[in-house]
C-alpha cells in the first residue's frame, strides 16, 4: 500500500523518544526550584547533558544495536542544538562554530562525569559544582543533591535490561524523592 511509505516506523522514533524524555525530565521544575540549577539556557543546557550522561552511562559497553541507539541520540540531541542556536539567531555561518563550542562542552562533561564517578563522590560532587553551580555561593548543598540524583538514575537506568533499552523505555528518578548523600 502506497501510504505505507510515507508512515514512519516506530524504531526509528524511538531515538526522538528517548531524546524528548530526556529532555522533559531535564525541565523538571524541582531542578530549578529544589536543586537551585540556574533557570538560564545554560543552566538547562547543564541539565539537559547531564541527563544524557546518565542515559549513556547505561549503554557504555554494550551490544552493537544499543550502541547505534545511543548514537541515534546523541544525532538528535545535536540536530536540536543547532535547531535552538538558529531559533536564537546565530546566523548560519556561525552555527558551525557554536555547535562545534556545544560538542566540546558535551564531551567535556561526559569525561568530567565519568572520570569524577570513578574518583568518587566528593569528586563527583565538585564537578557538579563547577559545572551546574559555577558563581552560585551555596553550591556545594545543590551540588550534593544533584550528584546524588545522578548517581540514584544510573543505579536506575542498570536495572533497565537490552530489550527495554532497544524498546525505547526511559527511566528516571523523581528529582522530588531523592535525599544528598
Amino acid at each position: 500500500m502506497i501510504f505505507g511509505l510515507f508512515q514512519r516506523s516506530s524504531k526509528k522514533d524511538f531515538p526522538h523518544h528517548i531524546y524528548t524524555a530526556i529532555v522533559e525530565q531535564a525541565r523538571n521544575p524541582a531542578f530549578y526550584t529544589r536543586y537551585g540549577v540556574p533557570d538560564t539556557i545554560d543552566g538547562r543546557f547543564e541539565m539537559i547533558v547531564l541527563h544524557l550522561f546518565i542515559y549513556f552511562s547505561r549503554i557504555d559497553g554494550s551490544d552493537a544495536a544499543l550502541r547505534a541507539l545511543r548514537q541515534d541520540v546523541f544525532d538528535v540531541f545535536t540536530s536540536d542544538m543547532d535547531r535552538s542556536l538558529r531559533e536564537m539567531g546565530v546566523g548560519d555561518l556561525s552555527v558551525p562554530k557554536k555547535m562545534k563550542v556545544v560538542a566540546e562542552s558535551f564531551y567535556g562533561r561526559i569525561k568530567a562525569y565519568e572520570a569524577a564517578l570513578k574518583d568518587g563522590n566528593g569528586a563527583f560532587i565538585e564537578t557538579m559544582e563547577r559545572n551546574v553551580f559555577p558563581e552560585m555561593p551555596d553550591r556545594e548543598e545543590h551540588a550534593r543533591l544533584l550528584a546524588a540524583y545522578a548517581k540514584e538514575g544510573i543505579v536506575l537506568w542498570k536495572t533497565v535490561d537490552d530489550h527495554a533499552l532497544l524498546q525505547g523505555r526511559v527511566a528516571f528518578p523523581d528529582p522530588e524523592t531523592v535525599q544528598a548523600a
